[in-house]
């Protein structure tokens, strides 16, 4: 009983992705391409902030855990492992005589020196370090205008490809595959790598992954933005066509 249920629970939750993307993808037909390009270069933009959100917040735990975390494990450390420790100067042990004892001058206790101190600078030999970082700056700035540009052209790209299928949307979903986007995605990025000095693994190995894991979110924030930014005769037909396809859909449930 519970395995059917949970078969059932799967199907529908299936069924509910289809819908979700069969919309997304009528309304990114139905919509013009200024407004495509529009979603599309917020998206990029809020994209290059994720990596940076993931860092900030695995900093954050990790400090939490280091200052709040840690204290059950230093209290087991005092509790079990300490207890019962006598120090080197408790009761009953007699003190040091001899040559050796700490209280002999100049046995046990290392000879003083003096504090060294650096000379300072000649008047006028100083350098200045107010001066403006601009290629750190640039560095800073160029990513952000990098994703914004690049999800602009993913915007209309992601718009041209349905737009042409848009008489076979009608009809039935499709399944669009995300490669030609996501190699886009990858292309810009990696040049983009090589050009700013990254390391050639970072540019184009381990930037395949950032390249299809920043597509999928992308995409995701371009239908968020095209809910609401797309003219309201798109949101319209793709909510008619939506409707159109659940009924369909519930009268082949009904006829077997």
């Amino acid at each position: 009983m519970q395995s059917h249920q949970a078969a059932a629970r799967a199907v529908r939750d299936e069924t509910s992705r289809e819908l979700r993307r069969y919309r997304a993808d009528v309304l990114a037909a139905h919509m013009p391409a200024g407004s495509a390009a529009l979603c599309g270069a917020m998206a990029g933009f809020l994209v290059f902030f994720v990596p940076l959100v993931v860092v900030g917040g695995s900093m954050l735990f990790l400090s939490f855990f280091l200052a709040i975390g840690i204290l059950p494990f230093r209290w087991l450390v005092e509790t079990f492992f300490r207890r019962g420790r006598v120090p080197a100067s408790g009761p009953g042990r007699a003190p040091a005589t001899g040559s050796g004892a700490a209280g002999a001058p100049g046995a046990g206790a290392p000879a003083a020196r003096p504090t060294d101190v650096p000379p300072l600078p000649a008047e006028g030999t100083m350098e200045t370090t107010s001066s403006t970082p601009w290629g750190a700056v640039g560095l800073v700035v160029f990513w952000p205008l990098l994703l914004f540009a690049t999800g602009a052209l993913l915007g209309v790209i992601y718009h041209q490809r349905r737009s042409r299928r848009l008489d076979d949307l009608r009809r039935s979903p499709l399944d669009f595959a995300p490669f030609p986007e996501a190699l886009v995605f990858y292309v810009i990025t990696a040049g983009a790598g090589l050009l700013v000095g990254l390391d050639y693994f970072v540019a184009l190995i381990a930037n395949a992954a950032f390249a299809w894991i920043g597509y999928l979110i992308w995409r995701w924030l371009f239908d968020v933005f095209a809910q609401r930014l797309a003219p309201a005769s798109a949101r319209e037909a793709s909510l008619a066509l939506l409707e159109k396809e659940v009924s369909y859909r519930h009268r082949l449930r009904e006829e077997g």
